[in-house]
């Protein structure tokens, strides 16, 4: 019973924080430090979660990747694989660098990208409401924005750059990207798509590395420890983790439409800063 309340807790965590702009990577890293779990055990435990968070999207966004995948739109799927790139190239640098375990195990690390997720959140947020109202007093509130099918490719690369920095825990990979969509003056609703286009091949080559590193350096031992007890822990999990994401995705919509983002910033100001108190703290005993 307490591994199924560790583990509905973490999956909760996961869907709200993979959406909303407070970072999965860095609450779970903290959380994980908090809660004791097996270390293989914690590796798959991190897979189920983000393939149930990766579900919802495919969900939420079910009908708009049909119609992609209908009219083979070019310029949109071009969209994705350029902005891709830079999450990619990090991602690959990262895993196969020194810098994997420091990123990895820094509480230090997460604190300030909660800081920096909270100071661009805040900005942009701020900066796009204020164009907003300028454009309305101009009587002209359409054309000063740009929308998801003339943005450059340029731009894209931009937007992608900004979500391979999110590879850093405590930098939320939504926050990043949907405020640099905002300060691209990126109409909202085409940031918000495009921040979840972007999240589909992010998540799951990510999902698809961890997976292939448990099965090269998993023990016998650990592989039969899968017994009934376990598929059933890790399948609630997975459909928490999907079910919360959705609702989390959808509030997330809301919260943008009203121009409210950077009540976000506040939170992960407070964090960042707890964090690295409580880091610094611990590397001054040791």
């Amino acid at each position: 019973m307490v591994d199924y309340i560790k583990i509905i807790f973490l999956a909760i965590f996961q869907g709200v924080s993979e959406f909303l702009p407070i970072s999965s990577s860095g609450h779970l890293l903290i959380l994980k430090k908090i809660i004791a779990w097996n270390v293989s055990s914690a590796e798959f435990i991190n897979i189920l979660l983000h393939a149930g968070t990766l579900l919802s999207i495919l969900i939420f966004y079910s009908k708009l990747l049909l119609d992609i995948l209908k009219d083979f739109n070019t310029k949109l799927i071009s969209q994705i694989i350029i902005g891709s790139i830079p999450i990619f190239v990090a991602g690959f640098i990262v895993k196969y660098s020194f810098l994997k375990n420091i990123i990895s195990e820094s509480s230090l690390i997460t604190g300030i990208g909660f800081i920096f997720s909270a100071i661009i959140i805040y900005v942009s947020s701020k900066n796009y409401e204020k164009k907003l109202l300028e454009n309305e007093h101009l009587n002209d509130p359409k054309n000063h924005f740009s929308t998801l099918e003339n943005l450059t490719f340029s731009k894209v690369l931009v937007i992608g750059f900004m979500q391979a920095v999110a590879i850093l825990p405590g930098v939320s990979r939504s926050g990043s990207t949907i405020s640099m969509g905002l300060m691209l003056k990126l109409k909202k609703e085409d940031c918000a798509r495009f921040s979840f286009l972007l999240a589909i091949p992010a998540i799951a080559g990510a999902v698809g590395s961890k997976i292939l590193d448990i099965v090269g350096n998993s023990s016998e031992e650990w592989l039969l420890s899968f017994d009934i007890k376990h598929l059933a822990l890790y399948a609630v999990g997975f459909v928490v983790s999907a079910v919360v994401g959705f609702f989390s995705l959808k509030f997330l919509l809301k919260v943008l439409q009203k121009g409210k983002l950077q009540y976000f910033s506040y939170y992960l100001l407070i964090i960042g800063a707890v964090t690295i108190v409580c880091s610094l703290i611990k590397l001054l005993n040791t």
